[in-house]
């Protein structure tokens, strides 16, 4: 596993996108601040995809991700039927910059949750990987070309940073009484407040004192003291404007990445993080659930829910002699497809191996680490891809089957999503969702002494 945090991520962004780029595949994972907003939003048996959605959209509203996971499978060049898993375990938390300044609840069994499982929240909330949304940016963008992004700046501590920048601005004066040419002086600061601000001034109070000014590794401003005065310091205060925005959109880049690639995308039980995805990273969740379904199918054309995948095939006449997928748990499901039987359940399993970077996970489990789970989930989808391919072709089968073989195998469970306790079994996100197979009435009968009460007791239109 590779943790990535503020400090590294612009260090391992290129590392990230080349993986990208060569994978056959990624597998992605989220860990939440919350699930469920209030009573309001709680599951009911008799919700169809319309009412999920809205349910969910006002959680996803609410709440931020805390950790995700993304591992890409890159197959092989020089042998076939050979994959290397790369992980990732990123921290995020969206600092305030400007108009942007989140607020976000916590639910306190989803904390107790992470805490459960070692989650760290110091590196969630000091050290957490920026993200913006593409409306975000774009107001980012607008009040700064509108000299306003200054003014809008809404940290408590702005009287403090006033004070730190005119202390390095007069610093600034002093050096360069003596400063020699090619000489630099370096200021340290992750607040991307200060390092816009600081910015703003070096160029009004320096911009005929022969200096040049870069931002480096999202968190250093140098400045370097030059012979003459450089006519293009506007369009340099510019572009070292850009380098602090595109620290701020950080993370999205990732996302960004993932939509133009059109990688296939591999979650289990991932109707929640794909919104939450989305919103964050994307555009914020649309009000209508048809729109939301066409702009997710147009960001990720293809999708696999591997608990939804499981649940399909374990119910297949080819596997009826299967008996090793009792249970879609993703971390069951892991154990069940990495057993002797498993492997030697069909020819030509492919052979899965994690990178150096990952081998931590080799040695144990790390159950709900976000990066983990995306490793899962993803291991899960190429053994249960192999499966049913190597099955359809029955006794046929005489080599390894490549990649793109496999999508067009899984072609009718590619875009179904899992959708928990609903009135339909499962989402569609690129055709029409399937009937309901509820019926309009439940007969309930108390246990006990104690009267049935609750919103599942009312009749639902079905």
């Amino acid at each position: 596993m590779c943790e990535i945090l503020r400090s590294n991520f612009e260090e391992c962004f290129h590392e990230i996108e080349d993986v990208i780029k060569k994978s056959s595949f990624v597998a992605i994972d989220a860990e939440f601040t919350g699930l469920s907003l209030n009573d309001s939003s709680v599951y009911s048996l008799f919700d169809n995809a319309s009412t999920r959605y809205k349910k969910l959209k006002k959680s996803v509203s609410q709440f931020v991700i805390s950790q995700f996971g993304l591992c890409a499978f890159v197959e092989n060049t020089e042998e076939l039927n050979r994959y290397t898993a790369y992980t990732y375990n990123f921290y995020l938390f969206q600092p305030s910059f400007g108009p942007v300044d989140c607020r976000f609840l916590c639910q306190t069994s989803s904390l107790e949750f992470l805490c459960q499982n070692k989650f760290n929240f110091n590196k969630f909330i000091h050290e957490g990987v920026p993200y913006l949304n593409k409306e975000e940016e774009k107001e980012i963008k607008t009040q700064h070309e509108n000299h306003t992004l200054h003014c809008n700046m809404t940290s408590y501590k702005l009287g403090d940073l006033d004070e730190e920048i005119k202390a390095e601005i007069a610093k600034t004066d002093l050096w360069l009484q003596s400063a020699k040419e090619g000489d630099e002086m370096t200021f340290n600061s992750e607040n991307y407040i200060k390092q816009y601000m600081l910015l703003i001034e070096l160029k009004n109070q320096f911009k005929h004192r022969n200096i040049n000014c870069k931002v480096q590794d999202g968190f250093r401003i140098v400045i370097t003291k030059k012979c003459s005065s450089d006519e293009n310091i506007e369009s340099k205060f510019q572009k070292e404007v850009g380098r602090i925005f595109l620290s701020i959109v950080g993370f999205s880049r990732v996302i960004q990445l993932l939509v133009k690639t059109k990688k296939p995308i591999v979650g289990h039980n991932l109707l929640t993080d794909l919104m939450l995805v989305y919103d964050k990273f994307i555009c914020p969740l649309p009000d209508q659930y048809d729109e939301f379904k066409r702009a997710l199918h147009e960001a990720f054309p293809v999708v696999c829910d591997t608990k939804q995948l499981a649940f399909k095939l374990r119910r297949l006449e080819i596997l009826h002699n299967c008996t090793f997928l009792d249970s879609t748990n993703l971390d069951q499901l892991y154990t069940a497809l990495t057993s002797d039987v498993a492997r030697f359940f069909v020819l030509y399993n492919p052979s899965i191996e994690l990178a150096e970077i990952s081998k931590r996970y080799a040695e144990k489990s790390h159950l709900h680490e976000a990066g983990y789970d995306a490793y899962l989930s993803g291991y899960v989808f190429l053994r249960l891809a192999h499966l049913y391919s190597a099955k359809s072709k029955g006794t046929q089968l005489s080599r390894a089957i490549p990649f793109p073989k496999y999508l067009k195998m899984l072609h009718p469970y590619i875009n179904i999503i899992n959708i928990a306790r609903a009135s339909i079994p499962y989402l569609n996100l690129a055709g029409d969702d399937p009937p309901s197979v509820r019926p309009q009435w439940f007969c309930v009968k108390s246990r006990g002494s104690s009267p049935l009460s609750g919103p599942e007791c009312t009749r639902y239109p079905v």
